[in-house]
């Protein structure tokens, strides 16, 4: 029995083709009309696209993160200006002395 060939009208490919010739045909406001839902899908493609959810959710917690970490020398260093024991700061803030000393080492104090 001999094989057909696949009719070439009915591949993606030709499909593809088929759709952007297509486009091509739109009048101005069409095209507008077009680029606006493709830019809708592609960006809720994005959005919902689990390595960008998981970019996002990394990114989110390291900025958190960091921003914990500034608020947490700036209160030692507020702490320490008022002239707070090292020991008290240490409790306050759940770190060791060392720590604390390492941070106003760093902020030059």
């Amino acid at each position: 029995m001999a094989h057909q060939a696949p009719s070439l009208r009915t591949g993606s490919s030709f499909q593809q083709l088929s759709q952007a010739a297509e486009i091509t045909r739109f009048r101005l406001e069409e095209k507008a009309r077009h680029a606006a839902r493709l830019k809708y899908h592609r960006d809720l493609k994005n959005v919902t696209d689990p390595s960008f959810m998981e970019g996002f959710v990394e990114g989110f917690v390291e900025g958190f993160m960091k921003g914990v970490m500034e608020a947490k020398t700036d209160m030692i260093l507020r702490a320490h200006g008022t002239g707070l024991a090292l020991e008290v700061i240490s409790q306050i803030a759940g770190k060791s002395v060392e720590e604390i000393q390492a941070v106003l080492r760093k902020a030059g104090r």
